[in-house]
């Protein structure tokens, strides 16, 4: 058993297993004490800058699309 280790923690520990950069907004950390001292030295964990849309880049819906959305919500009961 890994001392303060989360269910959080796995996340990034499988990243960083398979040499994947890490998103630098991910919660958790790596548990490197769950690897051989000379695993990371090898294969350093990286970060890398996490993915974020753009306005510009957001999706436009066309509004047959915005109607089929609000009949789907309509019928979850979240829109009146």
């Amino acid at each position: 058993m890994l001392e303060g280790a989360n269910l959080i923690d796995l996340a990034p520990t499988a990243l960083a297993a398979l040499g994947v950069p890490i998103p630098d907004d991910m919660d958790g950390r790596v548990l490197s004490e769950a690897f051989e001292d000379s695993y990371f030295r090898q294969r350093p964990i990286r970060s890398a800058a996490a993915c974020a849309a753009k306005p510009h880049e957001q999706l436009e819906l066309s509004p047959e699309e915005e109607e089929m959305i609000k009949e789907r919500l309509r019928g979850l009961g979240y829109i009146a």
